[in-house]
């Protein structure tokens, strides 16, 4: 993750220049897409794709009720839409099958980061992106929540993996590139 969101911001690196003021925005999102990115990294590292997809998709739920619940209005449809959502990824990714929630494991906590963590931060996008003034919001907002999701990737991988981890990384890239 560290080199793909690297080479993301470097590849609108202008619109950091242009847009300085928009970083503490881009930092609170950064720092949400890293909690759920780390969240999902440890927990498939005990839990099945199956499981770890159905846990992830609830994202959508989440910004749902999230949504309901900022605008003091609990309807129906929406209630309803969250609880087919939920039951049909289960059906999909088989967790309502026999045994099926009885595979879930300790990575259950850790994947639920993500969904919890990318919904707090399309909530707060949605916040920020209304509040904007001009179109380098957006650019500026994205380019800074990059850069920051890189440094908190980065400063994950450093902790748990070691520099030597990111040098091999980089490395592999390398070779495969003159290939």
């Amino acid at each position: 993750d560290v080199v793909r969101f690297s080479l993301a911001t470097l590849s609108i690196a202008p619109w950091l220049v242009e847009s300085r003021s928009q970083w503490k925005a881009g930092a609170e999102l950064g720092l949400y897409l890293s909690i759920g990115y780390i969240g999902q990294i440890v927990g498939l590292e005990t839990e099945g794709a199956g499981e770890a997809g159905f846990i992830c998709s609830l994202q959508v739920v989440f910004v749902s009720v999230a949504a309901m619940v900022a605008k003091g209005k609990m309807d129906i449809r929406g209630i309803a839409s969250a609880v087919v959502a939920v039951i049909g990824v289960g059906m999909l990714e088989g967790v309502f099958e026999r045994d099926g929630l009885e595979n879930l494991g300790p990575g259950v906590v850790p994947l639920l980061l993500q969904p919890l963590a990318f919904g707090a931060g399309y909530v707060r996008l949605e916040k920020i992106m209304n509040n904007g003034k001009d179109s380098t919001t957006a650019r500026g907002v994205t380019a800074w929540q990059l850069a920051f999701t890189a440094i908190g990737c980065l400063a994950y991988s450093l902790v748990v993996e070691g520099p030597s981890e990111i040098f091999e990384v980089v490395a592999v890239a390398r070779e495969s590139r003159e290939v």
